[in-house]
Protein backbone atom coordinates (compact mmCIF):
# COMPACT_ATOMS: atom_id res chain seq x y z
CA UNK A 1 0.00 0.00 0.00
CA UNK A 2 1.51 3.41 -0.95
CA UNK A 3 2.12 5.77 2.03
CA UNK A 4 0.84 8.95 2.57
CA UNK A 5 3.86 11.15 1.31
CA UNK A 6 3.49 8.94 -1.78
CA UNK A 7 -0.24 9.59 -2.66
CA UNK A 8 0.55 13.23 -2.23
CA UNK A 9 2.88 13.15 -4.63
CA UNK A 10 0.70 11.44 -6.96
CA UNK A 11 -2.15 14.04 -6.57
CA UNK A 12 0.45 16.69 -6.86
CA UNK A 13 1.22 15.45 -9.98
CA UNK A 14 -2.62 14.90 -10.80
CA UNK A 15 -3.52 18.44 -9.68
CA UNK A 16 -0.98 20.90 -10.45
CA UNK A 17 -1.37 24.06 -8.72
CA UNK A 18 -1.31 27.13 -11.15
CA UNK A 19 0.05 30.12 -10.01
CA UNK A 20 -3.57 31.45 -9.40
CA UNK A 21 -3.98 28.70 -6.98
CA UNK A 22 -1.53 29.81 -4.77
CA UNK A 23 -2.85 33.47 -4.58
CA UNK A 24 -5.53 31.65 -2.91
CA UNK A 25 -3.84 30.44 -0.30
CA UNK A 26 -1.28 33.60 0.47
CA UNK A 27 -4.01 35.09 2.44
CA UNK A 28 -4.83 32.09 4.48
CA UNK A 29 -1.05 31.56 5.09
CA UNK A 30 -0.62 34.89 6.19
CA UNK A 31 -3.81 35.05 8.29
CA UNK A 32 -2.42 31.26 9.65
CA UNK A 33 0.87 33.17 10.93
CA UNK A 34 -0.62 36.46 12.04
CA UNK A 35 -2.59 33.65 14.19
CA UNK A 36 0.47 31.85 15.34
CA UNK A 37 2.45 34.79 16.28
CA UNK A 38 -0.08 35.72 18.45
CA UNK A 39 -0.42 32.77 20.37
CA UNK A 40 3.20 31.88 21.02
CA UNK A 41 3.79 35.40 22.35
CA UNK A 42 1.83 34.19 25.26
CA UNK A 43 5.16 32.73 26.33
CA UNK A 44 7.25 35.78 25.26
CA UNK A 45 4.36 37.96 27.67
CA UNK A 46 5.59 35.55 30.69
CA UNK A 47 9.36 35.13 30.06
CA UNK A 48 9.00 38.99 29.17
CA UNK A 49 7.52 39.88 32.85
CA UNK A 50 9.99 37.28 34.50
CA UNK A 51 13.01 38.92 33.23
CA UNK A 52 11.78 42.57 34.58
CA UNK A 53 11.06 41.32 37.95
CA UNK A 54 14.72 39.71 38.20
CA UNK A 55 15.76 43.29 36.52
CA UNK A 56 13.87 44.66 39.59
CA UNK A 57 15.64 42.32 42.06
CA UNK A 58 19.19 42.94 40.66
CA UNK A 59 18.72 46.98 40.70
CA UNK A 60 16.35 47.50 43.28
CA UNK A 61 18.82 49.68 45.73
CA UNK A 62 18.92 52.11 42.70
CA UNK A 63 15.14 52.26 42.25
CA UNK A 64 15.24 55.45 43.34
CA UNK A 65 16.63 56.73 40.20
CA UNK A 66 13.39 58.63 38.58
CA UNK A 67 14.24 57.57 35.14
CA UNK A 68 14.77 53.79 35.78
CA UNK A 69 11.82 53.43 37.95
CA UNK A 70 10.04 55.15 34.90
CA UNK A 71 11.57 52.52 32.89
CA UNK A 72 9.92 49.83 35.07
CA UNK A 73 6.65 51.23 34.82
CA UNK A 74 7.13 51.78 31.54
CA UNK A 75 7.75 48.25 30.73
CA UNK A 76 4.93 46.36 32.59
CA UNK A 77 2.25 49.22 31.06
CA UNK A 78 3.83 48.12 27.92
CA UNK A 79 3.68 44.29 28.37
CA UNK A 80 0.00 44.63 29.87
CA UNK A 81 -0.91 45.95 26.98
CA UNK A 82 0.48 43.40 25.12
CA UNK A 83 -1.01 40.60 26.70
CA UNK A 84 -4.52 42.70 26.35
CA UNK A 85 -4.28 43.06 22.88
CA UNK A 86 -3.40 39.25 22.72
CA UNK A 87 -6.59 38.77 24.84
CA UNK A 88 -9.06 41.12 22.61
CA UNK A 89 -7.58 39.18 19.42
CA UNK A 90 -8.50 35.73 20.81
CA UNK A 91 -12.26 37.09 21.90
CA UNK A 92 -12.85 38.80 18.66
CA UNK A 93 -11.56 36.04 16.07
CA UNK A 94 -10.92 38.49 13.51
CA UNK A 95 -12.26 37.91 9.79
CA UNK A 96 -8.66 36.78 7.27
CA UNK A 97 -9.07 40.44 5.76
CA UNK A 98 -8.27 42.16 8.85
CA UNK A 99 -5.04 40.32 10.17
CA UNK A 100 -2.93 42.97 8.22
CA UNK A 101 -4.18 45.70 10.89
CA UNK A 102 -3.84 42.86 13.65
CA UNK A 103 -0.05 42.05 12.71
CA UNK A 104 0.86 45.73 12.39
CA UNK A 105 -0.07 46.33 16.15
CA UNK A 106 1.43 43.64 17.31
CA UNK A 107 4.59 44.49 15.47
CA UNK A 108 4.11 48.11 16.96
CA UNK A 109 4.09 46.43 20.33
CA UNK A 110 6.53 44.38 20.15
CA UNK A 111 8.63 47.71 18.52
CA UNK A 112 8.28 49.79 21.60
CA UNK A 113 9.05 46.79 23.85
CA UNK A 114 12.50 46.43 22.03
CA UNK A 115 12.93 49.93 22.60
CA UNK A 116 12.78 49.79 26.26
CA UNK A 117 15.00 47.24 26.26
CA UNK A 118 17.50 48.88 24.24
CA UNK A 119 17.22 51.91 26.63
CA UNK A 120 17.87 49.48 29.83
CA UNK A 121 20.74 48.37 27.68
CA UNK A 122 22.42 51.43 27.09
CA UNK A 123 21.37 54.33 28.78
CA UNK A 124 20.38 52.75 32.14
CA UNK A 125 23.09 49.94 31.89
CA UNK A 126 24.61 49.99 35.18
CA UNK A 127 28.38 51.17 36.00
CA UNK A 128 29.35 48.38 38.23
CA UNK A 129 30.71 45.36 36.72
CA UNK A 130 28.69 42.96 39.25
CA UNK A 131 25.61 44.36 38.41
CA UNK A 132 26.40 44.80 34.77
CA UNK A 133 26.82 41.54 33.69
CA UNK A 134 23.20 40.01 35.01
CA UNK A 135 21.53 42.56 33.64
CA UNK A 136 23.45 42.13 30.10
CA UNK A 137 22.97 38.22 30.31
CA UNK A 138 19.37 38.83 31.01
CA UNK A 139 18.69 40.86 28.10
CA UNK A 140 20.61 38.45 25.75
CA UNK A 141 18.58 35.46 26.78
CA UNK A 142 15.29 37.40 26.48
CA UNK A 143 15.91 38.05 23.08
CA UNK A 144 17.67 34.59 22.20
CA UNK A 145 14.18 33.06 23.63
CA UNK A 146 12.15 35.41 20.34
CA UNK A 147 13.68 33.55 17.96
CA UNK A 148 11.08 31.06 19.09
CA UNK A 149 8.24 33.20 19.39
CA UNK A 150 8.76 35.63 16.89
CA UNK A 151 8.87 32.50 14.53
CA UNK A 152 5.55 33.33 12.52
CA UNK A 153 6.68 36.74 11.26
CA UNK A 154 9.25 37.23 9.02
CA UNK A 155 11.40 40.27 9.95
CA UNK A 156 9.75 41.02 13.44
CA UNK A 157 12.17 38.81 15.53
CA UNK A 158 15.64 40.17 13.08
CA UNK A 159 14.29 44.24 14.16
CA UNK A 160 13.73 43.76 17.38
CA UNK A 161 17.11 41.41 18.31
CA UNK A 162 18.98 44.37 16.29
CA UNK A 163 17.68 47.03 18.44
CA UNK A 164 17.67 45.28 21.43
CA UNK A 165 21.07 44.02 21.30
CA UNK A 166 23.41 46.05 18.94
CA UNK A 167 23.30 49.03 20.57
CA UNK A 168 24.06 47.75 23.61
CA UNK A 169 27.23 45.54 21.66
CA UNK A 170 28.27 48.73 20.48
CA UNK A 171 28.38 50.52 23.60
CA UNK A 172 30.51 47.77 25.19
CA UNK A 173 32.91 47.44 22.20
CA UNK A 174 33.77 51.07 22.73
CA UNK A 175 34.50 50.80 26.52
CA UNK A 176 37.67 49.69 25.39
CA UNK A 177 37.96 47.44 28.34
CA UNK A 178 39.18 44.02 27.44
CA UNK A 179 36.20 41.99 28.92
CA UNK A 180 33.46 44.34 28.09
CA UNK A 181 34.83 44.58 24.35
CA UNK A 182 35.24 40.74 24.48
CA UNK A 183 31.33 40.58 25.60
CA UNK A 184 30.12 43.17 23.07
CA UNK A 185 31.55 41.34 20.17
CA UNK A 186 29.99 38.15 21.95
CA UNK A 187 26.84 40.00 21.90
CA UNK A 188 27.77 41.22 18.17
CA UNK A 189 27.87 37.45 17.13
CA UNK A 190 25.17 36.65 18.78
CA UNK A 191 22.93 39.20 17.27
CA UNK A 192 23.98 37.66 13.42
CA UNK A 193 23.69 34.19 14.59
CA UNK A 194 20.03 34.94 15.84
CA UNK A 195 18.94 36.58 12.61
CA UNK A 196 20.46 33.27 10.68
CA UNK A 197 18.30 31.09 13.04
CA UNK A 198 15.43 32.87 12.65
CA UNK A 199 15.38 32.96 8.93
CA UNK A 200 15.96 28.73 9.34
CA UNK A 201 12.97 28.57 11.81
CA UNK A 202 10.76 31.08 9.66
CA UNK A 203 11.57 29.40 6.50
CA UNK A 204 10.57 25.65 8.08
CA UNK A 205 7.19 27.17 9.44
CA UNK A 206 6.23 28.73 6.15
CA UNK A 207 7.07 25.76 4.53
CA UNK A 208 4.98 23.34 7.18
CA UNK A 209 2.04 25.91 6.49
CA UNK A 210 2.33 26.54 2.69
CA UNK A 211 2.58 22.37 2.44
CA UNK A 212 -0.42 22.35 4.77
CA UNK A 213 -3.02 24.58 2.70
CA UNK A 214 -1.14 22.79 -0.83
CA UNK A 215 -2.72 19.61 0.75
CA UNK A 216 -6.41 21.07 1.47
CA UNK A 217 -6.44 22.96 -2.07
CA UNK A 218 -6.01 20.01 -3.48
CA UNK A 219 -8.46 18.06 -1.79
CA UNK A 220 -10.85 20.19 -2.74
CA UNK A 221 -10.01 20.42 -6.25
CA UNK A 222 -9.86 16.80 -6.41
CA UNK A 223 -13.53 17.24 -4.79
CA UNK A 224 -14.53 19.84 -7.10
CA UNK A 225 -13.15 16.73 -10.02
CA UNK A 226 -14.82 13.86 -8.03
CA UNK A 227 -18.31 15.90 -8.66
CA UNK A 228 -17.90 17.12 -12.32
CA UNK A 229 -17.53 13.25 -13.07
CA UNK A 230 -20.02 12.15 -11.05
CA UNK A 231 -22.41 14.61 -12.61
CA UNK A 232 -21.33 13.56 -15.93
CA UNK A 233 -21.88 10.41 -14.84
CA UNK A 234 -25.63 11.43 -13.99
CA UNK A 235 -25.96 12.65 -16.75
CA UNK A 236 -24.92 10.06 -19.06
CA UNK A 237 -27.35 7.76 -16.77
CA UNK A 238 -30.45 10.38 -16.87
CA UNK A 239 -30.11 10.20 -20.91
CA UNK A 240 -30.27 6.71 -21.00
CA UNK A 241 -32.98 6.63 -18.29
CA UNK A 242 -35.20 8.97 -20.41
CA UNK A 243 -34.71 7.21 -23.89
CA UNK A 244 -35.71 3.47 -21.69
CA UNK A 245 -38.60 5.31 -20.29
CA UNK A 246 -39.85 6.51 -23.02
CA UNK A 247 -39.83 3.78 -25.17
CA UNK A 248 -41.72 1.64 -22.84
CA UNK A 249 -43.94 3.62 -21.49
CA UNK A 250 -46.16 3.73 -23.99
CA UNK A 251 -46.42 -0.24 -24.37
CA UNK A 252 -46.45 -0.70 -21.21
CA UNK A 253 -49.95 1.24 -20.92
CA UNK A 254 -50.68 -0.65 -23.96
CA UNK A 255 -50.79 -3.75 -21.77
CA UNK A 256 -52.42 -2.12 -18.53
CA UNK A 257 -55.21 -1.10 -20.98
CA UNK A 258 -55.68 -4.93 -22.32
CA UNK A 259 -55.36 -6.52 -19.25
CA UNK A 260 -58.23 -4.42 -18.01
CA UNK A 261 -60.21 -5.20 -21.21
CA UNK A 262 -59.82 -9.11 -20.54
CA UNK A 263 -60.43 -9.22 -17.24
CA UNK A 264 -64.15 -9.03 -16.92
CA UNK A 265 -64.15 -11.94 -19.99
CA UNK A 266 -62.04 -14.31 -18.17
CA UNK A 267 -63.08 -16.79 -15.92
CA UNK A 268 -62.42 -16.36 -12.38
CA UNK A 269 -59.55 -19.14 -12.03
CA UNK A 270 -57.61 -16.86 -15.08
CA UNK A 271 -58.69 -13.85 -12.95
CA UNK A 272 -55.79 -13.94 -10.68
CA UNK A 273 -52.90 -14.15 -13.31
CA UNK A 274 -54.79 -11.09 -15.35
CA UNK A 275 -54.70 -9.24 -12.24
CA UNK A 276 -51.25 -10.17 -11.43
CA UNK A 277 -50.69 -8.92 -14.90
CA UNK A 278 -51.98 -5.53 -14.22
CA UNK A 279 -50.04 -5.44 -10.36
CA UNK A 280 -46.82 -5.63 -12.52
CA UNK A 281 -47.67 -3.53 -14.98
CA UNK A 282 -48.56 -0.73 -12.27
CA UNK A 283 -45.43 -1.46 -10.40
CA UNK A 284 -42.85 -0.67 -13.69
CA UNK A 285 -44.82 2.43 -14.04
CA UNK A 286 -44.04 3.45 -10.89
CA UNK A 287 -40.53 2.00 -11.90
CA UNK A 288 -40.80 4.74 -15.32
CA UNK A 289 -42.05 7.64 -13.41
CA UNK A 290 -38.81 7.42 -10.76
CA UNK A 291 -37.05 7.21 -14.58
CA UNK A 292 -38.50 9.87 -15.57
CA UNK A 293 -37.97 12.33 -12.59
CA UNK A 294 -34.34 10.88 -12.29
CA UNK A 295 -33.63 11.22 -15.47
CA UNK A 296 -34.94 15.05 -15.41
CA UNK A 297 -35.62 16.86 -12.42
CA UNK A 298 -38.56 18.87 -12.53
CA UNK A 299 -37.32 22.70 -13.29
CA UNK A 300 -38.72 23.70 -9.72
CA UNK A 301 -38.05 27.45 -8.46
CA UNK A 302 -36.89 27.72 -5.10
CA UNK A 303 -40.04 28.94 -2.96
CA UNK A 304 -40.42 29.46 0.74
CA UNK A 305 -41.74 26.10 1.83
CA UNK A 306 -42.66 25.43 5.99
CA UNK A 307 -40.66 22.01 6.52
CA UNK A 308 -42.45 21.46 9.83
CA UNK A 309 -45.68 21.21 8.22
CA UNK A 310 -44.61 19.53 5.26
CA UNK A 311 -43.25 17.01 7.36
CA UNK A 312 -46.55 16.61 9.38
CA UNK A 313 -47.94 16.18 5.64
CA UNK A 314 -45.67 12.71 4.96
CA UNK A 315 -45.76 11.54 8.58
CA UNK A 316 -49.98 11.32 8.03
CA UNK A 317 -49.26 9.81 4.68
CA UNK A 318 -47.82 6.70 6.43
CA UNK A 319 -49.93 6.55 9.12
CA UNK A 320 -51.76 3.55 8.07
CA UNK A 321 -48.33 1.44 7.58
CA UNK A 322 -46.72 2.85 10.60
CA UNK A 323 -50.24 1.04 12.62
CA UNK A 324 -50.12 -1.98 10.27
CA UNK A 325 -46.24 -2.72 11.23
CA UNK A 326 -46.14 -1.93 14.57
CA UNK A 327 -44.52 1.02 14.33
CA UNK A 328 -43.71 4.17 16.90
CA UNK A 329 -43.16 7.27 16.23
CA UNK A 330 -41.99 9.53 17.92
CA UNK A 331 -41.04 13.74 17.05
CA UNK A 332 -38.87 14.55 19.79
CA UNK A 333 -39.86 18.54 19.69
CA UNK A 334 -42.87 18.62 16.99
CA UNK A 335 -44.11 21.84 17.98
CA UNK A 336 -41.19 23.48 17.78
CA UNK A 337 -41.73 25.84 14.82
CA UNK A 338 -38.88 27.07 12.75
CA UNK A 339 -38.52 29.72 9.86
CA UNK A 340 -39.61 28.72 6.42
CA UNK A 341 -36.12 26.96 4.24
CA UNK A 342 -35.78 27.39 0.95
CA UNK A 343 -36.75 24.64 -1.29
CA UNK A 344 -39.96 23.47 -3.25
CA UNK A 345 -42.73 21.72 -1.45
CA UNK A 346 -43.61 19.04 -3.73
CA UNK A 347 -40.08 17.90 -3.97
CA UNK A 348 -39.40 18.43 -0.36
CA UNK A 349 -42.34 16.19 0.48
CA UNK A 350 -41.07 13.43 -2.13
CA UNK A 351 -37.70 13.15 0.00
CA UNK A 352 -39.43 12.60 3.37
CA UNK A 353 -41.48 10.01 1.72
CA UNK A 354 -38.85 8.59 0.31
CA UNK A 355 -37.16 8.58 3.66
CA UNK A 356 -39.67 7.49 5.60
CA UNK A 357 -40.62 5.01 3.06
CA UNK A 358 -36.84 3.36 3.10
CA UNK A 359 -37.50 3.90 6.97
CA UNK A 360 -40.55 1.65 6.92
CA UNK A 361 -39.39 -1.24 4.58
CA UNK A 362 -36.72 -2.24 7.45
CA UNK A 363 -38.97 -2.32 10.38
CA UNK A 364 -41.35 -5.39 9.16
CA UNK A 365 -41.91 -6.47 12.78
CA UNK A 366 -42.25 -2.80 14.31
CA UNK A 367 -39.93 -0.47 15.71
CA UNK A 368 -39.24 3.17 16.72
CA UNK A 369 -39.35 6.20 14.04
CA UNK A 370 -37.62 9.04 15.83
CA UNK A 371 -37.60 12.79 14.13
CA UNK A 372 -35.91 16.03 15.61
CA UNK A 373 -35.46 19.18 13.93
CA UNK A 374 -32.75 21.28 14.96
CA UNK A 375 -32.70 25.13 14.64
CA UNK A 376 -29.25 26.78 13.72
CA UNK A 377 -29.72 30.41 13.22
CA UNK A 378 -26.72 31.73 13.50
CA UNK A 379 -25.47 29.56 10.35
CA UNK A 380 -28.70 30.10 8.86
CA UNK A 381 -30.01 26.48 8.48
CA UNK A 382 -32.28 24.09 10.21
CA UNK A 383 -30.93 20.14 10.45
CA UNK A 384 -33.63 17.35 10.57
CA UNK A 385 -32.98 14.00 11.28
CA UNK A 386 -35.19 10.73 10.65
CA UNK A 387 -33.73 7.79 12.80
CA UNK A 388 -34.92 4.17 12.05
CA UNK A 389 -34.09 0.95 14.40
CA UNK A 390 -34.19 -1.16 11.81
CA UNK A 391 -31.27 -3.37 10.71
CA UNK A 392 -29.12 -0.66 9.37
CA UNK A 393 -26.44 -0.38 7.18
CA UNK A 394 -22.73 -2.46 6.05
CA UNK A 395 -19.61 -0.10 5.44
CA UNK A 396 -20.04 -1.32 1.82
CA UNK A 397 -24.07 -0.51 1.69
CA UNK A 398 -23.34 3.45 3.44
CA UNK A 399 -20.72 4.26 0.71
CA UNK A 400 -23.61 3.23 -2.14
CA UNK A 401 -26.07 4.47 -0.47
CA UNK A 402 -26.42 7.16 -3.14
CA UNK A 403 -25.30 5.57 -5.86
CA UNK A 404 -27.82 5.91 -8.60
CA UNK A 405 -29.66 2.35 -9.43
CA UNK A 406 -27.57 0.55 -6.46
CA UNK A 407 -30.27 -1.44 -4.06
CA UNK A 408 -30.67 -3.75 -2.09
CA UNK A 409 -34.25 -4.59 -2.34
CA UNK A 410 -35.97 -6.87 -4.29
CA UNK A 411 -38.73 -4.73 -5.59
CA UNK A 412 -36.28 -1.25 -5.52
CA UNK A 413 -35.25 0.78 -8.35
CA UNK A 414 -32.27 2.42 -6.09
CA UNK A 415 -32.57 6.02 -6.97
CA UNK A 416 -34.68 7.41 -4.12
CA UNK A 417 -31.63 8.56 -1.99
CA UNK A 418 -30.06 9.47 -5.08
CA UNK A 419 -33.33 12.18 -6.04
CA UNK A 420 -33.34 13.14 -2.16
CA UNK A 421 -29.65 14.07 -2.20
CA UNK A 422 -30.16 15.84 -5.69
CA UNK A 423 -32.90 17.70 -4.74
CA UNK A 424 -30.96 19.17 -1.22
CA UNK A 425 -27.96 19.61 -2.96
CA UNK A 426 -30.50 21.78 -5.80
CA UNK A 427 -31.19 23.89 -2.75
CA UNK A 428 -27.76 24.66 -1.17
CA UNK A 429 -28.35 21.68 1.92
CA UNK A 430 -27.35 18.53 2.22
CA UNK A 431 -28.04 14.77 3.04
CA UNK A 432 -25.90 12.87 5.27
CA UNK A 433 -26.17 9.39 6.58
CA UNK A 434 -25.34 6.86 9.61
CA UNK A 435 -25.75 3.39 10.17
CA UNK A 436 -24.15 0.58 11.71
CA UNK A 437 -25.57 -2.83 11.43
CA UNK A 438 -28.34 -4.12 13.41
CA UNK A 439 -28.16 0.07 15.49
CA UNK A 440 -30.61 1.41 12.90
CA UNK A 441 -29.84 4.35 10.71
CA UNK A 442 -30.06 8.21 10.46
CA UNK A 443 -31.06 10.21 8.22
CA UNK A 444 -29.34 13.80 9.03
CA UNK A 445 -30.59 16.54 6.13
CA UNK A 446 -29.68 19.89 6.19
CA UNK A 447 -32.05 22.99 5.33
CA UNK A 448 -30.85 26.62 4.43
CA UNK A 449 -33.30 29.30 6.29
CA UNK A 450 -34.88 31.33 3.55
CA UNK A 451 -34.64 35.25 3.72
Amino acid sequence: MPNENTQQDVTARVFKLTPQDRALIEQPIFAEQTRLLYRFSVVGYLVELMVTFLLGAILWEEMSRPLLFGWFVAAVLVMLGRYGLYKLFIRKDPAVNEFGMWEWRFVAGSMVLALLWATMGTVLLPESQNAQMPVIMLIALMTTGSVAYFSPHRTLCGITTMVALLPMSILLVRSGVRTTVLIGGALLVLTLLLVIVHTKVHGALLSALSARFDNVLMAVKLEEEKTRAETEALVVIGEMSLSVAHSIRNPLANIRSSAELIFDETNEESKSHVQNIIDQADRLSYWVRDLLVFSRLPDAGAENVDMVEVLHEAITNFAGRFSKAGIAVEWVNADAGVPPVVGNRSLLLQSFNSIIANAVEVMPDGGKLTLQHQLEAPQGRVRLSIADTGHGMSEKQLDLAFKPFHTTKPRGLGIGLTLVKRTLERYRGSVHITSRENAGTKVELTFVLAG
